[in-house]
């Protein structure tokens, strides 16, 4: 199983999203893409099958570069550590052993309900929004 991101935009930015995976330490990007935003809300983002991912460290980079020099470009950083499922123990949730991206991805696709009460476990709090899946 690839991992998926989410990432909630308040509105949508005038430039592409630049996303870039890599290993720590390593200068050399394992993938990147752009991806441009069209609306606000909530969004997943899909790590390609085309790049197989062996269980280790990895940090996804999401920048929206500056429009003028005088603006700085806004980025965020995401280390995660890839795992197998079979690591987790089957009467464990996947939310128990801190799997959190995976449990939220498995909450929004069998009920939103379960997926707002796992956000609201946390604080965070959706408006009434449509999600879109890029």
């Amino acid at each position: 199983m690839q991992p998926t991101f989410l990432f909630w935009f308040d509105e949508f930015p005038q430039s592409p999203l630049q996303i870039s995976l890599t290993q720590p330490l390593m200068t050399a990007p394992l993938w990147q893409e752009k991806v441009n935003i069209s609306k606000k809300g909530l969004f997943l983002l899909k790590v390609p099958q085309s790049l197989p991912l062996r269980d280790g460290n990895y940090v996804l980079t999401a920048e929206i570069p500056c429009s003028t020099q005088e603006d700085s470009s806004s980025f965020m950083r995401i280390a995660f550590r890839k795992v197998s499922l079979e690591e987790v123990e089957p009467q464990k949730s996947l939310a128990e052993n801190g799997i959190w991206y995976d449990a939220l991805l498995s909450a929004w696709t069998t009920s939103k309900t379960d997926f707002e009460q796992l956000l609201e476990q946390v604080g965070i709090v959706l408006p009434d929004e449509k999600f879109e899946i890029f």
